[in-house]
């Protein structure tokens, strides 16, 4: 009997290595994370992040490739050609939107910059779908992708400080306290709040005061961005001054950051233990300082960064939380516990909390319930008159983050009385700044950032006043546990970048209007 004969499969006419459709592939679910990490510069890489992108990623790519590869099971290297292109164009979408937003500037016709990235993608998956399985197809693309995978990783590398040398060796005095530094991320000072927000936040204040805490009413950041301010706390110093922000700033932060900065060096010669409750900000790491690290969101954090760079971006905003929110509103509600847990018998601590709130995205009410409508989800809008309606949702998610913090306080007190506090913002409010129409900095708005809440519960110290700034009010931290001696500084205001390059100017004459 004459039997018909077997269909000639793709890979038996085909004597190239399945490994040249592979490595595009595996790039291509890379790429999103290693652009993501690579956009964060100079801060210090996260590859935890990076890894955690690429399976989502991955994921995606592999249930793309089992549909094409069930539909045509002779044409493997066509299903893997396709499904490497596939995945570029889905998690590339705010490149080709970029693209399309540049060539809409240029001819001047708007619905350019719509039509253009859908152009795009069509015409890169007709080019797969018509030569994708061809070795020269998964060459270039192979040689391309490998270029441009390197380049964003060399890009993404940071000097980060090598591992300090040991001091953990000391015996802390005995009666030692624990000591607490809280940085809430945004929070502003009383007198934006009332002035600008219409909010009254004395009971808060009051209730921090009933808990021992001196409260400044009038002090005022040193910086008006999160990577400075946090970097300059931690050196006890001011680590950018006027003029060109360069390597030796960068370096200097990243130290501050993800190193051995000199509070931390202070506390440990003293025999004290650091533990660090690391965010899902990208300047936040548990540095090589760092005792006890406390780690959360990887996977939240890698799920709403891939799904900001897909197509569907616009639709991910209310459905998947942001990370800022879920993740620093666990840390509040279980700080207690994590103040309590994996410690060393016998030995004081250190524990520093870096929360991401009441800062944007303003997703929590004052319950801390989350809103799950997107509009919600930055303080800076489209359209001025959008403003004022949104102010409440600043106060709202303050509210939250106050009670919060209260309820955390009164429970570790009651088992550590004698734990000093350190509680400031890092900067402060944005209210009036509009996306797309606010390009240069006013006064008042540099005024609103630069006003924080700044409260201290440091008994039998004398270093706080009402003025006092995060870098004076980490000395007079570490003076109180310490007995450091450290003198007070001047008071210094900076406007540095946020995009972390240019200028740092001085706004002194700022601060006292």
């Amino acid at each position: 009997m004459n039997h018909p004969p077997e269909p000639i499969s793709e890979n038996s006419r085909s004597g190239t290595p399945m490994i040249l459709w592979a490595v595009p592939l595996v790039l291509a679910a890379i790429m999103p994370g290693l652009e993501w990490v690579a956009g964060e510069r100079p801060m210090a890489p996260r590859y935890g992040l990076v890894l955690a992108m690429a399976t989502i990623v991955g994921v995606v790519a592999v249930f793309l490739l089992a549909i094409l590869s069930r539909g045509f099971k002779h044409r493997v290297r066509w299903s893997m050609g396709v499904t490497a292109m596939t995945v570029l164009v889905l998690f590339h979408w705010p490149q080709l939107t970029n693209v399309g937003n540049v060539v809409a500037d240029a001819v001047r016709i708007p619905f350019t910059s719509n039509v253009l990235p859908l152009v795009l993608a069509v015409g890169f998956l007709w080019v797969a779908n018509r030569i994708g399985g061809e070795w020269p197809f998964a060459s270039i693309l192979s040689v391309a992708l490998l270029i441009v995978c390197g380049a964003l990783f060399i890009n993404a590398q940071s000097r980060v400080s090598n591992e300090p040398n040991s001091t953990r060796a000391a015996v802390a005095a005995e009666g030692s306290p624990d000591v607490l530094l809280m940085i809430l991320d945004g929070y502003s000072g009383a007198d934006v709040l009332d002035s600008r927000f219409g909010y009254d936040n004395s009971p808060f204040t009051t209730e921090l005061e009933t808990l021992g805490f001196n409260v400044a009413s009038e002090a005022r950041s040193n910086y008006g961005y999160t990577y400075a301010s946090i970097s300059s706390m931690f050196e006890l110093d001011y680590v950018f001054e006027l003029g060109e922000i360069g390597p030796v700033e960068y370096e200097a932060m990243r130290n501050a950051l993800t190193g051995d900065p000199e509070l931390f060096r202070r506390f440990h010669e003293q025999g004290y233990e650091i533990a660090y409750i690391q965010n899902p900000w990208s300047g936040s790491a548990c540095g090589s300082s760092t005792d006890v690290c406390w780690r959360k969101g990887l996977f939240e954090s890698a799920l709403w960064a891939t799904g900001r760079m897909t197509i569907l971006a616009p639709l991910v905003a209310p459905v998947l939380p942001h990370p800022f929110n879920s993740v620093s509103l666990d840390h509040l509600e279980a700080f207690p516990e994590l103040v309590e847990s994996q410690r060393t018998e016998g030995v004081p601590r250190l524990t520093v909390a870096h929360i991401l709130l009441p800062h944007q995205p303003l997703l929590l009410d004052a319950d801390c319930n989350r809103h799950k409508g997107a509009d919600r989800e930055d303080l800076r809008v489209s359209d001025p008159d959008d403003i004022e309606p949104r102010l409440g949702y600043y106060v709202e998610q303050m509210k939250c983050t106050n009670d919060l913090v209260v309820e955390s306080l009164t429970e570790i007190f009651e088992s550590r009385a004698d734990t000093l506090v350190m509680i400031t913002g890092d900067h402060g409010s944005d209210s009036t700044r509009v996306a797309g129409v606010s390009t240069e900095w006013t006064d008042p708005e540099i005024v609103e950032r630069m006003s924080i809440l700044s409260a201290y519960r440091l008994p039998g110290c004398t270093d706080v006043y009402e003025t006092i700034t995060p870098v004076n009010g980490a000395r007079a931290l570490a003076n109180c546990a310490l007995d450091a001696g450290l003198t007070q500084m001047p008071d210094r205001h900076f406007w540095a970048p946020g995009s972390l390059q240019g200028t740092v100017i001085n706004i002194e004459h700022l601060m006292s209007e």
